[in-house]
């Protein structure tokens, strides 16, 4: 696999609405879930990798593409996935450059979601 940057919007809204239907209360306790979990899955899979336990770094990866794509956040779901594919292989190379790509996209969705709340 080579590393490519992908062009995705940081977050799909209308994902999220279709999900919460509306429910504002709902959208921002999905919100504030899905940001301390990711952090806590992102710790989890880098610890994993440092530690070669590929298949545990994997699942981590898994879990947060599936979390990040629910929720509509598409470029976070694109690096959980290309983490989660690349976990897969004995050349793990690209493996830190892709867990910092995820923490970059991580961060991305914090900002957009602090920055919608505000506006």
């Amino acid at each position: 696999m080579t590393l490519q940057r992908r062009s995705h919007a940081v977050m799909d809204w209308s994902a999220l609405r279709t999900i919460v239907r509306g429910n504002e209360v709902l959208e921002n306790r999905m919100l504030d879930l899905f940001v301390e979990e990711s952090a806590r899955s992102l710790e989890a899979l880098s610890s994993a990798y440092e530690r070669r336990d590929l298949e545990l770094a994997r699942s981590f990866a898994h879990q947060l593409a599936g979390a990040a794509q629910t929720i509509g956040a598409m470029a976070l779901g694109t690096a959980a996935k290309a983490l989660e594919e690349e976990s897969a292989y004995e050349d793990l190379g690209l493996v830190p450059k892709l867990i910092d790509r995820a923490r970059t996209a991580a961060n991305d969705v914090q900002r957009e979601i602090l920055t919608r709340r505000q506006s």
